[in-house]
């Protein structure tokens, strides 16, 4: 008798066994199909291994089915999308425009003499930057009084800032006083004090130059020609400040 033979055999037999012991519903097709062939596992049941395993053989139907619902499924939905959803963003780079005294930011002149020209003994370095909107068409840099009849004050009396001067000696810097002018100019736009300013630097602003700096030495006289001062410490503030236009 051949293997093949054998195993259908068996799978027969203990069939007939468990129709004898009461169990009437069959095993399934696909358990008696499988014993064609020893070389493949039987879907059978041994009569020792009892209702466990017929329970098993009973739901595999079922088993099958299911997962090749569950894969219809899956192919029925595949390229559904979703509805859009949006997410605002918004990024703020702040403009910034700056004054620095790199030094000479204290000048003193320790004898003053009437009817002369006193120069101050060293220049003041300053520095401008700025990072603002090409929109802008430049900067100015002001330096300005807060009173136009004193510059400089010893309590009783007064120098006006007409005999105060400044002139810028770095090279290049636009619109820059070359030489020793009075600060008698007016405001630019909201800076400076009328008949108490000066320029001392106007800058193009274009998107190659929108981010960038200068940096300038200027130098300042007090000139008393003319004048007679009575004797006394004087005392002033010479202000900065940077204005885009």
């Amino acid at each position: 008798m051949s293997r093949s033979c054998a195993a259908f055999r068996r799978v027969t037999a203990a069939r007939i066994v468990r129709q004898g012991r009461g169990w009437s519903k069959r095993i399934s097709p696909v358990s008696e199909l499988q014993h064609n062939d020893m070389r493949t596992p039987a879907l059978s049941c041994h009569p020792s291994q009892g209702t466990a395993c017929m329970s098993r053989l009973r739901t595999l139907p079922v088993a099958v089915a299911t997962i090749a619902l569950f894969a219809a499924n899956a192919s029925a939905q595949a390229g559904l999308t979703s509805n859009g959803a949006a997410v605002s963003l918004s990024a703020v780079k702040a403009t910034s425009l700056t004054v620095a005294v790199n030094s000479g930011a204290t000048q003193s002149l320790t004898s003053i003499a009437d009817n002369a020209t006193n120069d101050f003994p060293s220049a003041v370095n300053i520095t401008t930057s700025w990072d603002i909107n090409p929109s802008a068409a430049s900067v100015t840099l002001v330096g300005y009084f807060s009173s136009a009849s004193a510059a400089l004050s010893n309590g009783s009396f007064n120098i006006p800032t007409s005999s105060m001067k400044g002139r810028v000696t770095t090279a290049g810097a636009p619109g820059a006083p070359a030489s020793y002018t009075a600060f008698t100019q007016g405001m630019v736009g909201t800076v400076g004090t009328a008949s108490a300013s000066l320029t001392l630097f106007s800058e193009t602003i274009t998107g190659a130059n929108k981010k960038s700096s200068r940096t300038i030495d200027l130098e300042l006289q007090l000139d008393l020609t003319g004048q007679t001062t009575t004797p006394g410490t004087y005392t002033g503030t010479l202000n900065l400040r940077a204005v885009t236009q």
